[in-house]
Protein backbone atom coordinates (compact mmCIF):
# COMPACT_ATOMS: atom_id res chain seq x y z
CA UNK A 1 0.00 0.00 0.00
CA UNK A 2 1.26 3.46 -0.81
CA UNK A 3 0.09 6.99 -1.44
CA UNK A 4 -2.08 9.21 0.72
CA UNK A 5 -5.14 8.16 2.71
CA UNK A 6 -7.47 8.33 -0.31
CA UNK A 7 -5.27 6.19 -2.55
CA UNK A 8 -4.71 3.65 0.20
CA UNK A 9 -8.47 3.40 0.65
CA UNK A 10 -8.81 2.27 -2.98
CA UNK A 11 -6.18 -0.42 -2.36
CA UNK A 12 -7.97 -1.37 0.85
CA UNK A 13 -11.25 -1.68 -1.08
CA UNK A 14 -9.53 -4.01 -3.52
CA UNK A 15 -8.45 -6.12 -0.55
CA UNK A 16 -12.10 -6.48 0.44
CA UNK A 17 -12.88 -7.71 -3.04
CA UNK A 18 -10.15 -10.33 -2.68
CA UNK A 19 -11.59 -11.36 0.68
CA UNK A 20 -15.02 -11.76 -0.86
CA UNK A 21 -13.75 -14.23 -3.46
CA UNK A 22 -11.87 -16.32 -0.95
CA UNK A 23 -8.44 -14.76 -0.36
CA UNK A 24 -6.89 -13.50 2.88
CA UNK A 25 -5.37 -10.12 1.98
CA UNK A 26 -2.39 -8.56 3.72
CA UNK A 27 -2.28 -4.77 3.53
CA UNK A 28 1.45 -4.21 3.26
CA UNK A 29 2.60 -0.62 3.75
CA UNK A 30 6.02 0.37 2.42
CA UNK A 31 7.89 2.55 4.91
CA UNK A 32 10.26 5.10 3.41
CA UNK A 33 10.74 8.85 3.07
CA UNK A 34 7.97 9.91 0.73
CA UNK A 35 8.01 13.39 -0.77
CA UNK A 36 4.55 14.14 0.60
CA UNK A 37 4.17 13.87 4.40
CA UNK A 38 0.64 12.45 4.21
CA UNK A 39 1.95 9.47 2.21
CA UNK A 40 4.18 8.45 5.12
CA UNK A 41 1.19 7.38 7.21
CA UNK A 42 -0.18 3.87 6.91
CA UNK A 43 -3.92 3.41 6.58
CA UNK A 44 -3.67 1.22 9.67
CA UNK A 45 -3.47 4.39 11.79
CA UNK A 46 -6.90 5.42 10.46
CA UNK A 47 -8.39 1.90 10.40
CA UNK A 48 -6.67 0.12 13.31
CA UNK A 49 -8.93 -2.91 13.00
CA UNK A 50 -10.28 -4.54 9.87
CA UNK A 51 -11.95 -7.95 9.88
CA UNK A 52 -11.10 -8.58 6.22
CA UNK A 53 -7.32 -8.23 6.12
CA UNK A 54 -4.13 -7.85 8.14
CA UNK A 55 -1.99 -4.71 8.21
CA UNK A 56 1.79 -5.01 8.03
CA UNK A 57 4.69 -2.65 7.40
CA UNK A 58 8.03 -3.23 5.70
CA UNK A 59 11.23 -1.46 4.71
CA UNK A 60 13.38 -2.40 1.72
CA UNK A 61 16.62 -4.11 2.69
CA UNK A 62 18.59 -2.66 -0.22
CA UNK A 63 18.37 -0.20 -3.09
CA UNK A 64 18.29 -3.07 -5.58
CA UNK A 65 15.27 -4.62 -3.86
CA UNK A 66 13.58 -1.23 -3.73
CA UNK A 67 14.04 -0.60 -7.45
CA UNK A 68 12.51 -3.95 -8.31
CA UNK A 69 9.61 -4.07 -5.86
CA UNK A 70 8.79 -0.45 -5.03
CA UNK A 71 5.73 0.59 -7.07
CA UNK A 72 6.28 4.25 -6.14
CA UNK A 73 9.77 4.46 -7.61
CA UNK A 74 10.15 6.14 -10.99
CA UNK A 75 13.01 3.73 -11.65
CA UNK A 76 10.95 0.63 -10.89
CA UNK A 77 12.04 -2.05 -13.33
CA UNK A 78 8.50 -3.38 -13.48
CA UNK A 79 6.85 -0.08 -14.34
CA UNK A 80 5.71 -1.42 -17.72
CA UNK A 81 2.91 -3.16 -15.80
CA UNK A 82 1.22 0.25 -15.65
CA UNK A 83 -0.25 -0.41 -19.10
CA UNK A 84 -2.04 -3.48 -17.81
CA UNK A 85 -3.26 -1.64 -14.73
CA UNK A 86 -4.78 1.16 -16.79
CA UNK A 87 -6.54 -1.34 -19.00
CA UNK A 88 -7.88 -3.25 -16.02
CA UNK A 89 -9.30 -0.36 -14.00
CA UNK A 90 -12.91 -1.33 -14.71
CA UNK A 91 -12.09 -4.95 -13.87
CA UNK A 92 -9.11 -4.86 -11.49
CA UNK A 93 -9.01 -8.62 -10.92
CA UNK A 94 -7.94 -9.02 -14.56
CA UNK A 95 -4.36 -7.99 -13.88
CA UNK A 96 -4.06 -9.82 -10.59
CA UNK A 97 -5.11 -13.23 -11.83
CA UNK A 98 -3.82 -13.12 -15.38
CA UNK A 99 -0.42 -11.68 -14.49
CA UNK A 100 2.73 -13.80 -14.56
CA UNK A 101 3.20 -12.88 -10.89
CA UNK A 102 0.09 -12.83 -8.72
CA UNK A 103 2.05 -12.21 -5.52
CA UNK A 104 2.51 -8.49 -6.13
CA UNK A 105 -0.31 -6.13 -7.05
CA UNK A 106 0.76 -2.63 -8.02
CA UNK A 107 -1.51 0.29 -8.70
CA UNK A 108 -4.30 2.31 -7.17
CA UNK A 109 -7.28 0.50 -8.73
CA UNK A 110 -9.23 3.75 -8.76
CA UNK A 111 -12.67 2.58 -9.73
CA UNK A 112 -16.05 3.01 -8.09
CA UNK A 113 -17.15 -0.49 -9.11
CA UNK A 114 -15.19 -2.17 -6.31
CA UNK A 115 -16.72 0.19 -3.78
CA UNK A 116 -20.26 -0.36 -5.02
CA UNK A 117 -19.76 -4.12 -4.85
CA UNK A 118 -18.41 -4.01 -1.29
CA UNK A 119 -20.18 -0.82 -0.25
CA UNK A 120 -22.05 -2.00 2.83
CA UNK A 121 -18.96 -3.49 4.49
CA UNK A 122 -16.62 -0.67 3.49
CA UNK A 123 -19.00 2.08 4.60
CA UNK A 124 -19.56 0.48 8.00
CA UNK A 125 -15.81 0.21 8.64
CA UNK A 126 -15.19 3.81 7.57
CA UNK A 127 -17.92 5.08 9.86
CA UNK A 128 -16.48 3.05 12.73
CA UNK A 129 -13.06 4.60 12.05
CA UNK A 130 -14.53 8.10 12.12
CA UNK A 131 -16.65 7.55 15.24
CA UNK A 132 -14.00 5.78 17.34
CA UNK A 133 -11.58 8.71 17.14
CA UNK A 134 -11.38 11.54 19.62
CA UNK A 135 -12.96 14.51 17.83
CA UNK A 136 -11.29 17.91 18.05
CA UNK A 137 -13.18 21.14 18.67
CA UNK A 138 -12.46 22.25 15.09
CA UNK A 139 -14.04 19.08 13.73
CA UNK A 140 -17.10 19.54 15.91
CA UNK A 141 -17.54 23.12 14.73
CA UNK A 142 -17.50 22.05 11.06
CA UNK A 143 -20.03 19.22 11.23
CA UNK A 144 -22.90 19.73 8.84
CA UNK A 145 -21.21 22.67 7.10
CA UNK A 146 -20.56 23.30 3.41
CA UNK A 147 -16.98 22.24 2.82
CA UNK A 148 -14.70 23.06 -0.12
CA UNK A 149 -11.52 21.01 -0.54
CA UNK A 150 -8.56 22.70 -2.21
CA UNK A 151 -5.60 20.50 -3.11
CA UNK A 152 -2.51 22.51 -3.98
CA UNK A 153 0.51 21.24 -2.06
CA UNK A 154 1.53 18.60 -4.60
CA UNK A 155 -0.50 19.52 -7.68
CA UNK A 156 1.47 22.74 -8.12
CA UNK A 157 4.73 20.84 -8.46
CA UNK A 158 6.00 20.71 -12.09
CA UNK A 159 5.79 16.92 -12.31
CA UNK A 160 2.09 16.98 -11.35
CA UNK A 161 0.75 20.07 -13.12
CA UNK A 162 -0.03 18.32 -16.40
CA UNK A 163 -0.77 14.91 -14.91
CA UNK A 164 -2.97 15.41 -11.87
CA UNK A 165 -3.76 18.98 -12.90
CA UNK A 166 -4.49 22.16 -10.93
CA UNK A 167 -8.11 23.28 -10.60
CA UNK A 168 -8.42 26.92 -11.55
CA UNK A 169 -10.36 29.78 -9.97
CA UNK A 170 -13.10 29.14 -12.56
CA UNK A 171 -13.84 25.76 -10.98
CA UNK A 172 -14.29 27.40 -7.60
CA UNK A 173 -16.37 30.21 -9.09
CA UNK A 174 -18.79 27.48 -10.17
CA UNK A 175 -18.76 26.24 -6.57
CA UNK A 176 -19.99 29.59 -5.34
CA UNK A 177 -22.86 29.54 -7.84
CA UNK A 178 -24.14 26.21 -6.47
CA UNK A 179 -24.81 27.30 -2.90
CA UNK A 180 -25.60 30.35 -0.80
CA UNK A 181 -24.33 28.73 2.39
CA UNK A 182 -21.12 29.84 4.11
CA UNK A 183 -18.08 28.12 2.63
CA UNK A 184 -15.41 26.51 4.83
CA UNK A 185 -12.22 25.56 3.01
CA UNK A 186 -10.10 22.56 3.93
CA UNK A 187 -6.72 22.64 2.21
CA UNK A 188 -3.10 21.51 2.34
CA UNK A 189 -1.87 25.00 1.40
CA UNK A 190 -3.79 27.89 2.95
CA UNK A 191 -1.89 30.73 1.24
CA UNK A 192 -2.27 29.23 -2.22
CA UNK A 193 -5.93 28.45 -1.61
CA UNK A 194 -6.61 32.03 -0.52
CA UNK A 195 -4.99 33.31 -3.70
CA UNK A 196 -7.08 31.02 -5.93
CA UNK A 197 -10.32 31.79 -4.09
CA UNK A 198 -9.61 35.50 -3.66
CA UNK A 199 -12.79 36.50 -5.51
CA UNK A 200 -15.00 34.09 -3.60
CA UNK A 201 -16.48 34.80 -0.18
CA UNK A 202 -15.09 32.19 2.21
CA UNK A 203 -16.01 32.02 5.88
CA UNK A 204 -12.79 30.36 7.08
CA UNK A 205 -9.76 28.37 5.92
CA UNK A 206 -8.36 25.27 7.64
CA UNK A 207 -4.90 23.99 6.79
CA UNK A 208 -2.63 21.21 8.11
CA UNK A 209 -2.04 23.14 11.34
CA UNK A 210 -5.74 22.84 12.13
CA UNK A 211 -6.65 19.47 10.61
CA UNK A 212 -4.48 16.49 9.73
CA UNK A 213 -5.44 14.15 6.88
CA UNK A 214 -7.60 11.94 9.09
CA UNK A 215 -9.40 14.90 10.63
CA UNK A 216 -9.91 16.51 7.22
CA UNK A 217 -11.47 13.28 5.98
CA UNK A 218 -13.85 13.20 8.94
CA UNK A 219 -14.86 16.85 8.48
CA UNK A 220 -15.65 16.31 4.80
CA UNK A 221 -17.44 13.02 5.50
CA UNK A 222 -19.73 14.83 7.96
CA UNK A 223 -20.48 17.78 5.66
CA UNK A 224 -23.91 18.72 4.34
CA UNK A 225 -22.46 19.80 0.99
CA UNK A 226 -19.00 18.92 -0.26
CA UNK A 227 -17.08 20.31 -3.20
CA UNK A 228 -14.16 17.95 -3.70
CA UNK A 229 -10.82 18.70 -5.27
CA UNK A 230 -9.28 16.28 -7.76
CA UNK A 231 -8.24 14.35 -4.69
CA UNK A 232 -9.06 10.80 -3.70
CA UNK A 233 -9.16 12.00 -0.07
CA UNK A 234 -12.16 14.28 -0.60
CA UNK A 235 -13.68 11.85 -3.14
CA UNK A 236 -13.80 9.11 -0.50
CA UNK A 237 -15.16 11.55 2.06
CA UNK A 238 -17.88 12.37 -0.48
CA UNK A 239 -18.76 8.68 -0.75
CA UNK A 240 -19.38 8.61 3.00
CA UNK A 241 -21.15 11.98 3.15
CA UNK A 242 -23.53 11.22 0.28
CA UNK A 243 -24.64 7.95 1.83
CA UNK A 244 -24.85 8.89 5.49
CA UNK A 245 -25.73 12.61 5.51
CA UNK A 246 -27.51 12.68 2.15
CA UNK A 247 -24.97 15.38 1.37
CA UNK A 248 -24.72 17.02 -2.02
CA UNK A 249 -21.32 16.12 -3.46
CA UNK A 250 -19.71 17.91 -6.41
CA UNK A 251 -16.61 16.56 -8.15
CA UNK A 252 -14.42 17.95 -10.95
CA UNK A 253 -14.82 16.37 -14.37
CA UNK A 254 -12.49 15.13 -15.72
CA UNK A 255 -11.00 14.24 -12.37
CA UNK A 256 -7.38 14.27 -13.55
CA UNK A 257 -5.85 16.29 -16.35
CA UNK A 258 -4.03 13.28 -17.82
CA UNK A 259 -6.80 10.98 -19.03
CA UNK A 260 -4.50 7.96 -18.71
CA UNK A 261 -4.51 8.28 -14.93
CA UNK A 262 -8.02 6.88 -14.63
CA UNK A 263 -10.82 5.30 -16.55
CA UNK A 264 -13.58 7.64 -17.74
CA UNK A 265 -16.13 6.42 -15.23
CA UNK A 266 -13.89 5.82 -12.22
CA UNK A 267 -14.95 8.82 -10.15
CA UNK A 268 -18.59 9.19 -11.23
CA UNK A 269 -20.11 7.77 -8.09
CA UNK A 270 -23.94 7.58 -8.07
CA UNK A 271 -25.60 10.95 -7.41
CA UNK A 272 -22.33 12.89 -7.50
CA UNK A 273 -22.74 16.09 -9.48
CA UNK A 274 -20.04 17.01 -11.99
CA UNK A 275 -18.40 20.41 -12.40
CA UNK A 276 -16.11 21.37 -15.27
CA UNK A 277 -12.55 21.04 -13.97
CA UNK A 278 -11.20 24.14 -15.76
CA UNK A 279 -7.61 23.03 -15.24
CA UNK A 280 -4.88 25.65 -15.26
CA UNK A 281 -2.58 25.59 -18.28
CA UNK A 282 1.18 25.83 -17.69
CA UNK A 283 3.74 26.64 -20.34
Amino acid sequence: MHGGLGNQLFQWAFGHYLFKIGYSPVFLFIEKKYEEPHAQISLEEFLPSCAHGTFKKMEFSSKATELFFDPTSTKNLRKYTRKYLIESLSSPSQYLFQSYDANFCYGYYQTKDLILEMNEVILRELLDAIDVREVSDVEKSLRGKTIVHVRHGDTLKPQNRNAVGVLSADYYQAVRSKTKEDLFVVTDDVNSAKETLSKIRVKEYFGPDSLNAHQSFSVMARSSTLFTANSTLSWWAGVVAAQTNQAKVFVPNPFFKDSLLHSKHAFKFPNFQLLDSNFLTFL
